[in-house]
């Protein structure tokens, strides 16, 4: 079984209902809303996830989020980031969640980590994701996966033998 939606961010800033209806109707039921990552505003909270998850509720679909992990900032371990962005959520749209995506990606500054480092910061993440009885994914593509992990299959196992790979 395939399910489709949406995978937004700070830059969509807010959206009307007509706009969320659209992508349930013709892109899927899931609206999945970043968290916490980078965006407009530099790195943090996505500061219009509440707006964007409420009518994406309204309009009848199921919400996930996503924290896109910044892997060269010393003072955000994973599950700081991971804290964050669903502190700045909230307790109500927390525990609607279908899951919590760990966004495996490059981005500015992400190349000043190894990969030693990577690995246990999204492990962190994870963790984080089940203390909050939350369900963790890794959110990624083939190619980013492989070039932010660029350890052995075995580094790999580390991580994907802990949750669903997306």
């Amino acid at each position: 079984m395939t399910l489709g939606g949406a995978d937004l961010s700070e830059y969509q800033q807010t959206l009307d209902a007509g706009f969320w209806l659209h992508v349930k109707n013709t892109q899927g039921p899931i609206a999945t809303v970043q968290s916490w990552g980078g965006g407009p505003s530099g790195w943090g909270t996505n500061d219009y996830q509440v707006h964007q998850q409420t009518l994406a509720i309204q309009a009848g679909m199921d919400v996930s989020c996503y924290v896109l992990l910044h892997w060269a900032n010393a003072a955000w371990p994973g599950n700081v980031q991971v804290a964050a962005g669903l502190d700045a959520l909230g307790p109500e749209l927390s525990k609607h969640q279908l899951f919590v995506a760990i966004d495996i990606e490059t981005h500015t500054g992400w190349a000043n980590s190894g990969v030693q480092y990577r690995i246990p910061r999204t492990l962190e993440a994870i963790d984080e994701v089940r203390r909050r009885g939350l369900y963790p994914i890794i959110y990624s593509s083939r190619g980013m996966w492989t070039t932010i992990m660029s350890g052995t299959p075995q580094d790999w196992g580390l991580i994907v033998n802990q949750c669903e790979y997306w």
